[in-house]
């Protein structure tokens, strides 16, 4: 029975020995699982940071494309009175000088966008 004993006493004194050493495959899964989370966090960074730069850019879209419209709006308006003042200065018969002005119309087209 002492026999027994004995050989269980260092049966668990080698596991307590063995239990008590660092394992290095738990160390890397440790830090692999470290890393993940980091990743975890840094993706939900990105995607709020990502919605804010679509948002913005949206905006400057819809901004842009405003500003398109009513840029397009004022040249057409400015060509309009361009092509008036050409037709007044066309209808005055009496030269004002010796030089003769070859006035063109304005067109209203989009060639030469």
């Amino acid at each position: 029975m002492k026999t027994v004993i004995v050989i269980f006493g260092i049966f668990l004194t080698g596991c307590f020995l063995v239990g008590q050493q660092k394992n290095d495959e738990a160390e890397k899964d440790k830090e692999f699982f470290l890393l993940i989370e980091k990743s975890k966090q840094t993706q939900e960074v990105n995607k709020v940071a990502i919605q804010a730069a679509d948002k913005k850019t949206s905006e400057i879209i819809t901004n842009t494309a405003n500003q398109i419209v009513s840029l397009k709006a004022e040249v057409k308006q400015l060509k309009s009175e361009l092509n008036e003042a050409n037709k007044k200065l066309d209808s005055i018969d009496a030269p004002i000088s010796n030089v003769k002005f070859d006035l063109l119309p304005v067109s209203t087209g989009k060639e030469n966008w």
